[in-house]
């Protein structure tokens, strides 16, 4: 079945559909979720072709089944078919009310802002994260108290930094705290700084928060003093480092370190960030990124500039 080419298989599926959808399938021991499942394994093992035929059998059983037209959505973009991986995550966002686990509509979104970026349709890629950042009450709520909250954080940044505003503020982390890093980083990259600082010290905030919150677990009366001293307390915990390198953590640092350098008024914070990556042995590529733009700062190319191509 491996060498089956997936084009051929939809092509009997669709000449298969209405005896499929006819049926009734009473047979208690092969629900939907069995085949789902069936299909998730086949896709762990790469074939591909199998694992839609699962998916398709699964959707046959019970026609509203989100997490399979997502799963249909992942077999197509592991194949490099973006177009009918971006109608399967859209048919799965249209049917988000029927998710056994709702907070899953955000996970489809995510492949969606992938498959855009991939495919450089930034324009549908930021408007995916917005939608995504609309979910969270703290940063789309209108009541006064949130939008408060929201224009007083960032005044307290602009004016004391980042180790002042996270002594007065903590954020716990959501499904929307990827979205604003990686909201931020596009804006940098398309040169909108100023737009870009907002999103990218919302989405460091949350992870410092839970950062300490495991620091605690191994030093109970720690407290936050500056963002120096986490980290060096941090990186010297196993459990706590590994999470900072799950969450990305030293790439959101270096462009909310790029995008605070750009303005002016926060300069000196954007200095500061690019001042700890470079001093943190852990961060990699990103350390080596800090020294340089130390050393002599530099802008990254614009990515949705015209591409002029030359005769």
């Amino acid at each position: 079945m491996k060498n089956i080419s997936i084009s051929f298989i939809l092509g009997i599926l669709m000449l298969a559909a209405p005896s499929l959808a006819a049926e009734e399938y009473p047979d208690p021991e092969n629900p939907a979720w069995l085949f789902y499942e069936k299909g998730k394994l086949a896709m762990e093992e790469k074939d591909f072709g199998r694992a839609v035929l699962h998916f398709r059998e699964a959707l046959a059983h019970h026609t509203v089944m989100p997490e399979a037209e997502v799963a249909l959505g992942d077999v197509y973009f592991m194949q490099g078919d973006y177009p009918v991986a971006e109608r399967q995550y859209r048919r799965a966002y249209d049917q988000r009310a029927a998710f056994g686990v709702p907070d899953m509509q955000y996970q489809v979104l995510y492949r969606l802002a992938r498959l855009y970026r991939l495919d450089k349709r930034y324009g549908m890629m930021e408007k995916t994260f917005k939608e995504i950042i609309q979910g969270d009450p703290v940063m789309s709520g209108e009541e006064r108290d949130r939008k408060n909250f929201r224009k007083n954080l960032m005044t307290l940044f602009r004016r004391k930094g980042f180790d002042a505003t996270f002594l007065l503020n903590r954020i716990n982390e959501t499904f929307s705290t990827t979205a604003l890093s990686d909201l931020a980083e596009y804006y940098y990259k398309s040169w909108n700084f100023e737009p870009a600082l907002e999103p990218a010290v919302f989405g460091m905030i949350p992870l410092v928060t839970e950062g300490m919150l495991q620091i605690r677990r191994h030093i109970p009366d720690y407290r936050f003093t500056t963002l120096e001293d986490f980290l060096k307390t941090a990186l010297s915990r196993g459990t706590v480092s590994d999470y900072l390198a799950e969450r990305d953590f030293f790439r959101r640092l270096y462009y909310l370190g790029l995008i605070s350098y750009e303005l002016v008024p926060v300069r000196d914070q954007g200095r500061y960030f690019l001042r700890l990556l470079a001093s943190a042995d852990t961060a990699g590529e990103y350390q080596r990124l800090a020294r340089l733009q130390l050393k002599s700062p530099w802008r990254e190319p614009r990515i949705d500039a015209p591409v002029v191509e030359m005769p």
